[in-house]
């Protein structure tokens, strides 16, 4: 790369690939897809939630003492999944936001969702499995889940910190 600070008034002509890459392209352009796409899927899913917990009266059924499946922890998994999925909705929408206007906060914020997610799940997976201890809960959605959040922890947030696109990019 070019020292930029050392060129004289005889340099002016600068090629495109001589400057440092900044802004959102390259890998960042894909993450920026994702990013698009997050709050919608969050939103989904605490709509698919909502229907199959609360719409469906299992919530219901699985709170009232009366019920022979009745468990009191059912109430705060059940409570617990609709708050984190709106929050992270509404975290999810912060995100976008700082990513298209190159907020510095965006690598940190970015991990910071990635990490209460992961630890989320771990913790609703833990709940769920001391519930119903026979149940399937590794399906496919599951590990669609795993592997997101593995990709987000492991490849885009080390992105993020490390590259230079990214550490010219988020510098507002």
């Amino acid at each position: 790369m070019p020292n930029l600070s050392a060129m004289t008034t005889e340099d002016t002509t600068l090629s495109p690939g001589d400057l440092p890459a900044s802004g959102i392209g390259g890998w960042l352009l894909l993450l920026a897809v994702g990013i698009v796409i997050a709050p919608i899927n969050a939103g989904l899913s605490l709509l698919g939630i909502w229907q199959k917990v609360f719409a469906s009266g299992l919530f219901a059924q699985l709170t009232n003492p009366a019920d022979p499946d009745y468990n009191p922890l059912w109430r705060v998994v059940f409570l617990s999944e609709i708050l984190f999925h709106a929050t992270l909705m509404l975290a999810l929408l912060v995100l976008a936001v700082l990513f298209f206007n190159h907020h510095r906060s965006v690598p940190k914020f970015y991990f910071a969702i990635s990490l209460v997610s992961a630890l989320f799940i771990a913790a609703d997976f833990l709940a769920v499995r001391s519930l119903v201890p026979d149940a399937l809960l590794l399906t496919d959605a599951m590990l669609k889940t795993l592997l997101g959040v593995a990709i987000s922890l492991g490849v885009w947030t080390p992105y993020l910190f490390l590259s230079e696109r990214a550490q010219l990019t988020f510098v507002r």
